[in-house]
């Protein structure tokens, strides 16, 4: 199982990087709160480890995908034509990157040499 403690949160936050989601909350905001405001800064850390402990070790009901995955869709204009982009949760990238950081030893392990091409090496 992936354990994620609050340090590597605190860690993990300062590379996030990225615009706001539907909740208008960006990278930097989410940083902010998450080094900058002492107890409840740690009580925070503690609650996305605990997210991504359930989210890397269980299976969430899809309510709570689907809850996390929801994007801000934006229109881009792209001479001709419009292309689409869906801009995500700051919290859900740094969920997903937590538990990509702690899966990636078992993930290299299990994998071995025939995921040359997968980025994991």
């Amino acid at each position: 199982p992936l354990q994620v403690v609050s340090e590597d949160v605190e860690k993990l936050s300062n590379k996030l990087s990225g615009s706001a989601g539907p909740s208008s909350q960006d990278a930097a905001h989410l940083t902010d709160m998450l080094t900058r405001h002492g107890k409840a800064s740690y009580e925070l850390r503690e609650e996305i480890s605990a997210w991504a402990e359930w989210m890397g070790n269980t299976f969430p009901p899809y309510a709570a995908y689907r809850a996390l995955l929801t994007r801000r869709l934006v229109a881009l204009d792209k001479q001709p034509g419009v292309r689409p982009v869906g801009i995500g949760e700051a919290l859900y990238r740094m969920i997903a990157k937590l538990v990509l950081t702690k899966a990636r030893p078992d993930t290299k392990a299990a994998c071995g040499s025939t995921q040359l091409c997968a980025g994991l090496e």
